[in-house]
Order: C-alpha cells, then structure tokens, then sequence
C-alpha cells in the first residue's frame, strides 16, 4: 500500500464538533464579564480556552478589569503628590508605557 492511498480525501474526512467554550465563572463581574464574552469562543475554537484553563483565562478577565479602572484613576488623578511640606513626590505608575504621558482629559 502506498503513502498517497492512506490518505483520506478532504470530502471525506470526519467534520470535528467546534469546541464551545466552557461557561463563564459566576464570580466575573463588569468588564471582566464582557471580556470573557467577547473572547472566550474564538479562543475555545483555537483550542487555547477549555476547561483546564477557564479558571486562569477568567483571572486574567477580572485583573484586566481592576487594571483599567486603576489606570483610569491615575490617569485622573496624576502621578504626583505635594506633601505637607509642599514637596512633590511621584507615585508608582503602574501603567503601561504606551498609556503614560497622556493628559488627564484624553
């Protein structure tokens, strides 16, 4: 029997179910909700989202959450502080470097 005659046909290859992803943890909350939800069938349907990796893929949904909303209020509230002596010290900016540098307003 020859290589060529092992392989199948394209036509008649069994058609794989598309993988679903698994269902959303109940304690996503928010944005991390909606980040799931936007994401969690295309990542399923690379393979990359499935059971085992549901749990850290919604960790990584609700971090993405608590990390907008903290770098919203830096941005609004400035990376400074004057102290009781009229010092400026600057706080950590934990934002990342393409998001440093804009105004308050942007």
């Amino acid at each position: 029997m020859s290589h060529e005659s092992r392989i199948m046909p394209f036509a008649k290859r069994p058609r794989r179910p598309k993988p679903k992803p698994p269902a959303r943890p109940e304690w996503l909350s928010g944005e991390a909700a909606e980040l799931w939800s936007s994401l969690a069938s295309e990542l399923a349907r690379h393979g990359w989202l499935d059971a085992l990796s549901a749990f850290g893929f919604g960790v990584i949904c609700e971090l993405s959450q608590h990390f907008r909303r903290l770098s919203s209020e830096i941005a609004r509230l400035g990376t400074e502080e004057a102290t009781a002596k009229g010092i400026y010290r600057e706080w950590l900016d934990v934002r990342p470097s393409c998001a440093r540098g804009r105004t308050r307003t942007s």
